[in-house]
């Protein structure tokens, strides 16, 4: 009996949706229509350093790789919404902890920040799609930084935010997948907080040795 309930619950864990990783002042607006798609909203605790800052970065990676906390267990990785203040933070974050996230949604904010701590990695979002919200009287401002990303590698799409809906929002995240062990990957990280590259992990750091055969992606 211990072991059908115990299969009951690994096929319902199965079947369960893919969690949306919110990030913003309030999440009520977004419940709704993340549950009627069969997804789970998942609210991070708030964090004493900002989140496009190392240490802000390092305190959510710790909740979000703790299943017992944030009930994250999608191999093919959880969604991730940011908007308001932590919409900057989208950018460094899909660099960071890239194998956590099947695809990143910023409602606003601006990459200049994470670009400002020299490492944001574009090598590291190759699996990541991010999308960027605008407001329209901002993109050609924006468009500057956008171009930036893009040069160097940074998987981005930049869209106007007028007329776009919540409905189109999740549509764009339901329509990226992501192999959970994928063939070949490339990351760059620059810190031992952060030494996860989906399957592989740095086990010993040696910063007397640099890797000068390949060029880094770190954007200027």
């Amino acid at each position: 009996m211990k072991l059908l309930w115990l299969l009951l619950g690994c096929a319902t864990a199965m079947r369960a949706g893919p969690a949306v990783v919110f990030l913003g002042p309030d999440p009520a607006p977004w419940r709704k229509a993340i549950e009627e798609r069969g997804w789970r909203l998942v609210v991070p605790p708030p964090a004493a350093a900002p989140l496009w800052s190392e240490a802000g970065a390092e305190a959510l990676q710790a909740y979000l790789r703790n299943p017992a906390a944030s009930n994250l267990q999608d191999p093919e990785g959880a969604f991730l919404i940011a908007a308001g203040d932590q919409a900057s933070a989208a950018f460094y974050l899909a660099s960071r902890m890239p194998d956590l996230w099947r695809a990143v949604l910023a409602l606003g904010g601006n990459p200049k920040i994470a670009i400002d701590t020299n490492r944001l990695y574009a090598a590291n979002t190759q699996f990541v799609p991010v999308l960027w919200i605008v407001a329209p009287e901002s993109k050609d401002a924006m468009d500057v930084l956008r171009h930036r990303l893009a040069v160097a590698g940074y998987n981005l799409e930049m869209r106007t935010g007028e007329g776009f809906t919540f409905g189109q929002a999740l549509d764009w995240l339901a329509s990226k997948r992501r192999d959970p062990v994928p063939y070949k990957i490339d990351c760059e990280t620059g810190s031992p907080a952060f030494p996860r590259c989906y399957w592989a992990t740095i086990v010993e750091f040696d910063p007397s040795r640099r890797n000068d055969a390949l060029p880094t992606t770190r954007v200027p």
